[in-house]
This record gives structure tokens, C-alpha cells and sequence, in this order.
């Protein structure tokens, strides 16, 4: 394996970081159901967390690298076969409208937990201006609130720190305080290896189309395998700042949609403003693309389908928000999770047993 190119490596690093390190996980709300909810097995949790997105990231870089992939089916297919990868190749439609639902959620519950006003109210102001962006086109603005991502991600990571530091006997107190509460696990979920393994798993599918994607334009192994590493490494570092700063402060954030926003609260009223700007727009300039996404693939070259599907999907985007923000999460990640294992088992398969057409290139 010849030698790896830092600045491939930290290019292809960054790309796959901005991509996985999204709203929902900002939000502390998935961290809270999959890992926090089991305490200090929650740690446990981390490290297989850690093990599987370095794996998984790698052999997605790789396979991009070695078939050249071209397009998200021709990756579903070389892991799932034909029938079954053409069914996930579909599937990502309903898969990228469910996410655009759970983000809808997140920025009203945002709202609603910071300024206080009615949940309905608050979806309905999101939804709204979603739609008019996606109507209006304004692309270049959701790139430019786009950028907001790296920020709001240093800024997680020091609430989350400074919450642990400001409390760490807080932190060995906490397995106390969670036997007086009640934490809901993800749906289905009441094993702490099964929830770590799903908190890996719903962010594959996809992630298929565009780790392979990035992975196409690598030339060397030793890139994909560096750089897979340096994603896992990266991201169960963000995320298990997120988990020591919730235990820490447990009893102040277990029921509150948005974690992180409560520990920001507990800091000082200026990091809960700041916070809560920068995690709005956050899940703005996400939510835009998800909708542009299924909306593309619905209606294809006609502005008058683009139109009425942007609506359609909108408005029954919008009644779906108004489940609770973590209620959403609960319900449909680890569904997403069980889609997600079926396809790492096949990713598994095709690399390291029946390598098919990458024979002799991986």
C-alpha cells in the first residue's frame, strides 16, 4: 500500500465529516436516545461506535476508489445485487423525505424550546420559509448559511466540554440521578451494543452515494483507509464530548428536545442565543437540500411537477413535524438502523469474501 497524501487525506477527511456531522447530530438528541439513555455503558457504546464509522468509511472510500462509481445505484447494486440494490437505490428517496421531516422537527423544536412559542407555530414558520427557498431557488444563500456548519460544530464541542468541566461530579453522579428518570431508549432498542451499532448504521444508506462518490476521485488505498480512520476518530470525538457533557448534566437535559441548546442555557444566556441562531440555520440550509432532492427526483426537467411537488412535499413534511422532535428520532432512525445493517452486511460481503468486479483492485 503506497504512502498516503496528508492533503488528500484532510480534504477527503473534511468532506466526509461535513456530511455525517449534521443537525440531528448537533442537536444532542440522537446521542441522547442511542448512547446517554444506557448510562455509562453509554462509553461502550462509543468505542464501537468509533470502530464501526472508521470501517464502514473506509470500505466506502475504497469501493468509490476501486469501481469508480458513477452514480448511487451502480454502488447499491455492487453491494446488494441488482433487485435488492435497485429497491435501496429507490428507497433513498423516501429515505432523504423522512430526514427533511426530522429536520422540519428539530428547527421547530429549537424554536419552541429557546423563544417559547407554540410547537405548531414554529413548524409552520420553518416550513414556510423552506418552501418559499426552494420555490424562490436561492441557492447561493443555503451555500453561504451552509458554511455556518464548522462553526456550529467548535461551538457544540466547547458547550459540551465546558458543561463536563463545570460539573464532573456531576458526571459520577449521573448513573444515581438515572435511576430516578426516565430516558426513552430508540424504539424497539433495550440493548446498549444493538443502539450503538443502529447510531452507526442509519447514517449508511446515505451515506453510499456520496462516500463512494468522494471515493471515485481517490487514487491510492492508503488514502481512503487514513482518511476512513481519521473520520471515525474525528466524529466519536465530537460525539463523545456530547455524551460526557449530557451526563454530566442529566437531570437538567433528559427531556428536553434539544440537549445541547439546554447545556448552552446552563451556561449563559449569550451561548443559548448564539447557539440557538447557529442550529436554526443549520437545519435550514440542510433541510433546503433534502427538499430540492426529492423534489428533483419526483418531478425531473418540469418547473409546473418541481412546483407542486416542493408544496406537496412541504405540507405533508410539515404535519409530519408536529410528532415531537425526539419522538421522530425514536421512531424512525432505528428503522433506518436495521435498513443500514442489512447493507453493512452486504458492504462486508462484497469487500472482504466475493469481491466481484473490484477483484484484483481493492
Amino acid at each position: 500500500m503506497k504512502k498516503f497524501d496528508p492533503k488528500v487525506v484532510l480534504t477527503t477527511t473534511g468532506a466526509c465529516l461535513s456530511f455525517i456531522i449534521g443537525a440531528g447530530t448537533v442537536s444532542g438528541q440522537e446521542m441522547l436516545q442511542f448512547l446517554v439513555s444506557f448510562g455509562y455503558w453509554g462509553l461502550a457504546g462509543c468505542v464501537i461506535a468509533l470502530i464501526l464509522y472508521s470501517w464502514y468509511t473506509m470500505v466506502l472510500l475504497d469501493i468509490g476508489r476501486a469501481l469508480k462509481a458513477k452514480s448511487s445505484e451502480d454502488s447499491y447494486r455492487f453491494f446488494l445485487g441488482d433487485k435488492l440494490g435497485l429497491v435501496y437505490e429507490y428507497f433513498t428517496v423516501g429515505l432523504v423525505f423522512l430526514i427533511f421531516v426530522v429536520m422540519l422537527s428539530g428547527a421547530g423544536s429549537v424554536l419552541t424550546q429557546y423563544l417559547g412559542i407554540n410547537e405548531v407555530l414554529g413548524r409552520v414558520i420553518v416550513t414556510s420559509v423552506v418552501l418559499a427557498t426552494v420555490l424562490l431557488g436561492l441557492k447561493r444563500l443555503v451555500e453561504i448559511l451552509g458554511m455556518v456548519g464548522p462553526v456550529i460544530i467548535i461551538m457544540a464541542v466547547l458547550i459540551g466540554l465546558v458543561s463536563f468541566r463545570s460539573n464532573i461530579d456531576g458526571f459520577m453522579k449521573a448513573g444515581e440521578v438515572m435511576e430516578t428518570i426516565d430516558i426513552p431508549h430508540p424504539t424497539g432498542v433495550s440493548n446498549w451494543a444493538v443502539s450503538a451499532v443502529l447510531y452507526v448504521a442509519f447514517t449508511v444508506v446515505i451515506a453510499v452515494p456520496f462516500y463512494t462518490s468522494l471515493g471515485s476521485t481517490l487514487e491510492r488505498r492508503s488514502d481512503a483507509v487514513i482518511s476512513g480512520l481519521a473520520v471515525g476518530v474525528c466524529f466519536m470525538a465530537v460525539a463523545g464530548v456530547f455524551y460526557l457533557g449530557m451526563m454530566a448534566q442529566i437531570a437538567d437535559v433528559y427531556d428536553k428536545p434539544i440537549p445541547t441548546l439546554a447545556l448552552a442555557q446552563n451556561i449563559s444566556p449569550f451561548f443559548a442565543f448564539l447557539f440557538s441562531v447557529l442550529i436554526s440555520l443549520a437545519i435550514y440550509s440542510t433541510s433546503v437540500p433534502l427538499c430540492w432532492a426529492v423534489c428533483n427526483k419526483v418531478a425531473g426537467n418540469s418547473v409546473t411537477k418541481y412546483r407542486i411537488t416542493a408544496v406537496v412535499t412541504c405540507v405533508i413534511g410539515f404535519f409530519g413535524a408536529l410528532f415531537p422532535f425526539g419522538r421522530i428520532i425514536g421512531l424512525v432512525y432505528p428503522f433506518l438502523g436495521y435498513m443500514g445493517v442489512i447493507l453493512c452486511i452486504g458492504m462486508f460481503y462484497r469487500y472482504y469474501i466475493n469481491k466481484g468486479r473490484a477483484t484484483g483492485q481493492i
